[in-house]
Order: C-alpha cells, then sequence, then structure tokens
C-alpha cells in the first residue's frame, strides 16, 4: 500500500480516537439515589468534566452540581424535568458548551438554579431546544458570568417554536472583554435577567423578548431581518447602538417605551412596531443615521416618536387600507431624500432644508398620501451656510406633491419672524423671506455705498450746514 495512503488513514484514525477520548459521554442513571453529580453511582460511563457530555433520558429529578464541570448536556427521549442546584461553588462549563433538548422530549423544564461560569478561554454557551413539544423549556434562574479571557464568550439561544426558554438570572461578562449574545432559529427566548456587558446583542432569527435592568449593556442591539426584539423594561435595550433592519419591534412594557439609544438604518425594508402582540408608544429620541429607504408599519393604536433622522433617504409611512394606520412622528430631520405616506399618518416637527448655491427643489412628496394617510409638516429650519448670496436668489421649497396644504396649524419657521404667512429674517444686509403659501425663499441684499459715494454724501451735508448757517447770520 502507498506510504502516503498509510500515513493519511493513520492521522484520521488518531484524529478520530483523539476526538472520542476528548469528548467522552456519559448517561445519568440516579442509581445511587442521592442526586450527587459527583458521585459516580448515578452515571453510566462515569462523572463526565469538562471534556464529557452527560445525556439525560430518564425520569426527571434534582441534582445537586457543586464544582461540577462539564462540556455538554443532552436531554432526548424519555427525559423528565430536571432540576441543577449549585449549593456551593459554581458549575462551569467547557469551551462549546451545548445544553441540548431533543425533538423527542415532551413537557419537560430544566431549570438551573446554581451559577454558570465559562471556563478559562471558553468560546460559546449554546442552548438549544429543538423539541416539538411546546411545554419542553429551559428555565435559567442562576448567574451567568462570563470568562477571564481577553476574548470573551457567546451565550447562543436555538431551537424552534414558542418558549424555548428563559434567563432569568443575570447575564455579566465579568472579567472578560466582552461577553455576547446571539439569537438563532425560529424560536422564541426571553431574557428577563438584568445584562451587564460590552458586548452585543444580535437577533438574527426569531425572537428574543429582553425585560430586565439592562442599563450596563454598553454594546450594540442589533435587530435582523424577519427578527422580532420584544421590550418589556425602560432599559431593555441598554445604552449602546441600535442596528434597524427588517424586523419587528414590539413594546411589552404596558405604558410608553423610551429610549435614548442612537440608532442606524441598515436595511432598504420596513420596520414592524407593535404588529404582533406588542401596545403603547415607543419614542426613540437618539439619532438614526439613514442611508436607504426606510418604511414603517405602525399598529394603528400605536405612535413611534424618532428624535433626529440624519441622511439621505426616502422615508415611508407604510401600510394599506386595514393594517399599518398608527402614527410616525419624526421631532427633527434631516432628510434630503423624500416622503410618503401609504396609511396612517406621518408628522415632521421640524425638518432641515440645507440651502445649495443655485436654488433647487429640496423638499419632496414621492406621492400624495394615501389609504387615509396623512402628512404634516410643523416647522422648518434653514440652514444658509451653503447658499450663494446674490440678490434676488429664490429657493424652490416645496417640489412635488408638496403643498401649503400639509402644513400644521402652528407651523413655524426656526429664527423669522411671521407676518400673514410671510416669514422674515434680517441679517445684516440681507433680507431672507420665506412665503408658506407656494413655498419660496427669497434673498434680498441691501446695497452698501461705495467709500466715493460715502465721501460725495459727506460733501453735500458740509455744504448744506453751511448754507444754513450763512442763512441765520444773514437774518440777524
Amino acid at each position: 500500500m502507498n506510504r502516503e495512503i498509510v500515513k493519511k488513514w493513520a492521522g484520521i484514525c488518531v484524529a478520530v480516537l483523539a476526538t472520542s477520548a476528548a469528548f467522552a459521554q456519559s448517561t445519568w442513571t440516579g442509581v445511587a439515589g442521592n442526586g450527587n453529580w459527583s458521585d459516580a453511582g448515578n452515571w453510566s460511563g462515569g462523572v463526565p468534566g469538562l471534556t464529557s457530555t452527560a445525556t439525560f433520558n430518564s425520569a426527571g429529578t434534582t441534582i445537586d452540581v457543586s464544582g461540577a464541570a462539564i462540556r455538554g448536556m443532552y436531554f432526548t427521549g424519555g427525559a423528565g424535568s430536571f432540576t441543577f442546584n449549585s449549593s456551593s461553588s459554581p458549575f462551569t462549563v467547557g469551551n462549546g458548551l451545548v445544553f441540548n433538548i431533543a425533538a423527542a422530549v415532551t413537557s419537560a423544564t430544566m431549570t438551573y438554579s446554581g451559577p454558570l461560569t465559562f471556563e478559562l478561554g471558553s468560546s460559546s454557551l449554546r442552548f438549544q431546544n429543538f423539541a416539538t413539544a411546546t411545554d419542553a423549556t429551559f428555565n435559567i434562574t442562576g448567574n451567568i458570568t462570563g470568562n477571564t479571557s481577553a476574548t470573551g464568550g457567546l451565550i447562543q439561544l436555538e431551537g424552534n417554536g414558542d418558549n424555548r426558554g428563559t434567563i432569568s438570572g443575570n447575564i455579566t461578562q465579568g472579567t472578560g472583554s466582552l461577553l455576547s449574545i446571539n439569537k438563532t432559529n425560529a424560536g422564541t427566548w426571553t431574557i428577563s435577567g438584568n445584562i451587564t456587558t460590552t458586548g452585543s446583542i444580535t437577533v438574527s432569527q426569531g425572537r428574543l423578548n429582553l425585560s430586565g435592568n439592562n442599563s450596563g449593556l454598553s454594546g450594540s442591539v442589533v435587530l435582523g431581518n424577519a427578527a422580532t426584539i420584544g421590550v418589556g423594561s425602560a432599559t431593555a435595550l441598554g445604552t449602546g447602538t441600535l442596528t434597524l433592519g427588517r424586523g419587528y419591534l414590539e413594546n411589552l412594557t404596558g405604558g410608553t417605551f423610551t429610549s435614548s439609544n442612537n440608532m442606524i438604518w441598515n436595511s432598504n425594508n420596513t420596520l414592524n412596531v407593535n404588529t404582533q402582540d406588542g401596545i403603547g408608544n415607543i419614542n426613540l429620541t437618539g439619532t438614526m443615521a439613514m442611508a436607504q429607504a426606510a418604511s414603517f408599519l405602525i399598529a394603528q393604536s400605536s405612535t413611534v416618536t424618532l428624535g433626529a433622522v440624519t441622511g439621505k433617504f426616502r422615508v415611508n409611512k407604510s401600510g394599506n387600507a386595514t393594517s399599518g394606520q398608527g402614527t410616525l412622528i419624526i421631532n427633527h430631520s434631516q432628510n434630503d431624500g423624500s416622503y410618503s405616506v401609504s396609511s396612517g399618518a406621518l408628522v415632521v416637527n421640524d425638518q432641515l432644508i440645507a440651502l445649495d448655491g443655485i436654488g433647487g427643489t429640496t423638499l419632496l412628496l414621492a406621492s400624495a398620501p394615501s389609504n387615509g394617510g396623512t402628512f404634516t409638516l410643523n416647522g422648518l429650519t434653514f440652514d444658509l451656510s451653503g447658499a450663494t448670496l446674490t440678490d434676488g436668489q429664490t429657493w424652490s421649497i416645496y417640489g412635488s406633491n408638496m403643498t401649503a396644504a400639509y402644513l400644521g396649524a402652528g407651523f413655524a419657521v426656526n429664527g423669522f419672524t411671521n407676518s400673514g404667512g410671510i416669514w422674515t429674517l434680517v441679517n445684516g444686509t440681507d433680507t431672507w423671506t420665506f412665503n408658506q403659501s407656494t413655498g419660496q425663499l427669497s434673498l434680498s441684499i441691501s446695497q452698501i455705498p461705495e467709500p466715493s459715494t460715502w465721501a460725495l454724501m459727506g460733501v453735500g451735508v458740509g455744504l448744506l450746514f453751511w448754507v444754513g448757517c450763512w442763512k441765520r447770520r444773514a437774518s440777524i
């Protein structure tokens, strides 16, 4: 046989043996009857450790895991409800730990009430629930602490279906640089414990409900396409950047949810608000940076308020005759794209108009509102710094489909004085005039006399003064 082939097969055999040795398998039997993880009498295959996996396929019980360590825990067909308690030292999880509930598990809850600690250098902690039954779930009440490595770690929440698991314990990055959370698959997970980390939370699929005190979460929160984030507390989204795409944002607080997070719009798609089970209003008071078209589909009873919006984009208040009839309010918009309303109401309280040098159209309605929708403009702010200062120059502020009919009752132009719908700003020799009926902004510049003119005027005034004095003397 070819020597290279022999070497190749020898290497494969060594790798297989090494893998088997690294991830030994043990099965819980509970024969010892004391619920002690460290008692070999409760295991088939020996007490598992950091390089072992544990399988549970028998009637549930309570197990004391104090001081235990594991790489993987698998709950297969026949597994009942297990509770894992740590009465003393934490339960340490190895690199790439997997908690897995198989599809065949029914009516079982896996509860862990002791603290979980990442092994030094570990990279991930994965909770997988692929049980067909909706009442098979994880219940993590113990605290989860990250490792001490420079790379931190990752908590990954997986599974399909509702009620895949709840983490009510606190999640802390510990002394590592970060601890991130990733929600994948179509299932629903809830984190009601407090999250403290500089790492990110990414919801790429399914739904993640956040309802803890996450004021210590300074990493970004990313809402992926078709994914859902349910916010159930005032600090649910932490203090980092909120990245939005085509997904769902649901208010679960029962009142008005307010977030000061700065935001990034990363997709030419639709953000759905309270279209599943959320209620109440949402105030996003931070700055939203947009580079692509953005659509907002908002439930009829809800109002979404944006603090400041920047960039060149198209904003669409989307929907139809039967959906999306809520309200979108933009307090300050620097949008130099366009607006459209397919349903519900779009209100812009202050629109920044950055003037160009030649006077082009700047405020556009892509089309007239449809399906009973409304558009209201309550104010304008003119940035005059880029304008060419030429006497008689005009700018057409209203573009396609935009008319004075869309101005709110309290419409105002920031810094200008109003007189019957004619707004005026005097700045030195420059007089700016905006006509809210026509949408025309014009500039008038007062002429400043040349120095020679000032000299002639001075001679004339002096001559008049001399003549006046001469006449008074002549009359004496």
